[in-house]
């Protein structure tokens, strides 16, 4: 396989692993999963990466103290593309899901139910954050539905009753009224 066919590749492997992440992204992200959106992040990121590999690779590998200062600042000005790049693609999906899911809920049929908190977890980060999850269920169409809302002002409490507005098509995709 000769150079051009090795980059055509690389091109068309970053622009498949972009369009996945931002897939599931796109159509998932309603479900306060930061699995998927951990995966998300890592296949978009990965996948610019193939892609800046491809045009800046080879220029900037051999970078080093003896390197001329402007190589050294177009490198890192390459850098701060990629990473410009990168996250404003994970936010302009992420946005476009949130408008997704508003569009379901105002436009599409829903329902009402009532969800109960029936847990509440904590867990600490490496830097000693708390991140607190209240888990609500509810009945929705006959189906029982658990979901996770972020608590991060520790407003919920366990037994704690409220009412969501659900997708029909989407059970699990809710907003608390």
């Amino acid at each position: 396989m000769n150079d051009l066919q090795s980059k055509w590749i690389k091109i068309l492997v970053g622009l498949c692993l972009i369009s996945v992440g931002s897939y599931i992204s796109y159509f998932i992200s309603y479900k306060n999963n930061d699995s998927f959106d951990y995966s998300c992040y890592f296949l978009d990121g990965l996948g610019w990466l193939f892609i800046f590999s491809v045009f800046f690779g080879s220029r900037f590998s051999n970078l080093d103290k003896n390197s001329s200062l402007g190589t050294r600042l177009i490198g890192a000005i390459v850098f701060i593309s990629f990473v410009f790049i990168v996250v404003a693609n994970m936010t302009i999906i992420k946005k476009y899901g949130d408008e997704r899911v508003n569009d379901i809920l105002n436009n599409q049929p829903t329902d009402y139910a009532t969800a109960e908190v029936v847990r509440i977890d904590k867990k600490t980060t490496k830097n000693g954050r708390h991140i607190i999850w209240a888990i609500i269920q509810y009945k929705a169409q006959n189906i029982i539905v658990k979901q996770v809302l972020r608590d991060n002002q520790d407003n919920y409490y366990v037994g704690q009753m409220m009412v969501v507005q659900y997708s029909i098509e989407y059970p699990d995709m809710f907003v608390v009224k």
